[in-house]
């Protein structure tokens, strides 16, 4: 009798011993016609499987069978993998042919001998991946942006304003904040589901965050100049929301499309599917990327914040020399300051964060390659 043998697949590992299908040593609840559809494309992983030589194999050939039971237990499957029937890594189907097993698969005597990807981060048990404090840290900063901004819209006023915005902006931080929190929280669930919508439903929070920071102020600003200078100045609200305009995009490239790509290439690399990440990293042209996920270079976000940091030096300082002095006029520079500093603040820790990501990125996936290589 041939031995019972474990096959390996990125987190999985097939135990056909036990007729269990394991991700990272932990069982998942499979019915027994999936995991016997699974063993079927496993074994003929090198070629298409028909949908009649599974009917064969899992069902008995002379019972009746629903006629959507085979594309029951193929959709079962696909969830338990967190595959993708519309960007498959596990199982692809050929229309009219059948399905084949497109995965990496190694052989092992056991799903104990040789523990999957040891030290490889960004596991489904873990709240964020390793990346919890960078979250908060982000999450907090720009959340403070838009408080602050409120606070600048009434500076010259202050004394007629602060009970309430000094409330309105504690509510607003709040809410910016948790909403981010869940908007990263989501991206990372729709990349470990294999979905490449991640990105684009990560920045829609973030768009609709500002916009319901905006309309917790709406009605609070009035709709009336309150910073005086010696040109004419927009009404409260309307400087608010020019101001706050500014931070979405901020969000895409620093927080959202960083923290997307770092996932996403992380989970890559749990699947055992880091291909030529290291030659990407490398600035090699021509190197994959998965669907749904972009990669910004540290240096060119970088030279965006340099840039943004010239702008609004120059900008600002224009715009000190025409301020009407008054009483509060150095509560309105403060806050103005203040602003600008967490601004530039987000970017320089969301660059730092990036630059370590990608390195311990790219030295897991060398390991990774060279552990798969090793149990080959």
């Amino acid at each position: 009798m041939e031995p019972a043998r474990s096959y390996r697949f990125g987190v999985f590992c097939l135990d056909t011993s036990s007729h269990r299908l394991l991700r990272n040593g932990h069982a998942v609840a499979l019915q027994p016609k999936t995991y016997d559809v699974l063993w079927m494309l496993i074994r003929n992983r090198h070629r298409v499987v028909s949908r009649q030589e599974l009917k064969n194999e899992v069902w008995d050939p002379d019972v009746w069978i629903e006629k959507g039971a085979l594309g029951f237990q193929i959709n079962h499957l696909r969830k338990a993998l967190g595959d993708d029937a519309s960007g498959p890594r596990y199982i692809k189907t050929y229309p009219k042919r059948g399905f084949q097993f497109i995965a990496d698969v190694t052989e092992s005597p056991s799903c104990a001998s040789q523990p999957p990807h040891p030290g490889i981060r960004g596991t489904p048990g873990k709240w964020l991946g390793d990346y919890p404090w960078h979250v908060l840290a982000s999450s907090s900063i720009y959340a403070a942006l838009f408080a602050v901004a409120l606070l600048t819209e009434i500076a010259y006023s202050f004394n007629r304003y602060k009970r309430v915005g000094l409330t309105l902006a504690a509510v607003t931080f709040v809410f910016v904040f948790l909403t981010s929190v869940a908007g990263l929280a989501l991206d990372r669930e729709r990349i470990l589901k294999g979905r490449a919508d991640g990105l684009a439903l990560s920045f829609l929070v973030f768009s609709l965050s500002a916009g319901g920071a905006y309309g917790i102020a709406h009605g609070f600003l009035p709709d009336s100049s309150i910073t005086l200078a010696n040109i004419e100045t927009h009404t409260a609200r309307a400087a608010y929301l020019k101001t706050i305009c500014y931070f979405p995009p901020l969000a895409f490239f620093f927080i959202v499309s960083t923290f997307h790509f770092v996932m996403s290439m992380r989970w890559e690399v749990d699947l055992g599917r880091q291909g030529r990440l290291p030659d990407l990293l490398a600035g090699n042209a021509g190197t994959f990327l998965p669907k749904g996920v972009v990669y910004l270079r540290p240096k060119v976000l970088a030279s965006l914040l340099l840039l943004a940091a010239a702008f609004a030096f120059v900008s600002e300082n224009v715009f000190f020399a025409k301020l009407v002095a008054s009483p509060y006029k150095s509560l309105f520079l403060l806050l103005v300051y203040s602003r600008l500093i967490l601004y530039f603040l987000l970017g320089l820790e969301c660059l730092l964060w990036y630059y370590l990501a990608l390195n311990d990125l790219k030295r897991d996936s060398l390991r990774a390659a060279a552990e798969a290589e090793a149990i080959a």
